[in-house]
């Protein structure tokens, strides 16, 4: 399988961390937009998977959820099968080779 990974694969696997986190410390989606100072449209927006936090609100969701980087960026790289929700993922980000 090759190394890229889309904006698709992207929303999907942010999102799931996303929502299992903020559920693991028992919060409610306006709790966390009040903690990361942002919008609960936002927060329901990227706990969905319909849009992808710009760099420093996705910075302040890792940080505060305590989400493992490591392990998002080893989910996204890892090629495994996400579900296709009948769009054509057609949108590849170039992931580096190591």
């Amino acid at each position: 399988m090759s190394n890229r990974i889309t904006k698709t694969r992207l929303k999907i696997v942010f999102s799931a961390y996303v929502l299992r986190s903020r559920k693991q410390f028992k919060l409610t989606q306006q709790e966390l937009a009040e903690n990361v100072s942002t919008s609960l449209h936002w927060i329901q927006k990227v706990e969905s998977g319909a849009k992808l936090p710009g760099f420093f609100l996705a910075v302040r969701l890792i940080i505060f959820l305590d989400i493992d980087a490591n392990a998002l960026i080893s989910d996204l790289s890892a090629g495994y099968p996400i579900p296709n929700k009948g769009r054509v993922q057609n949108d590849p980000i170039p992931f580096p080779r190591r």
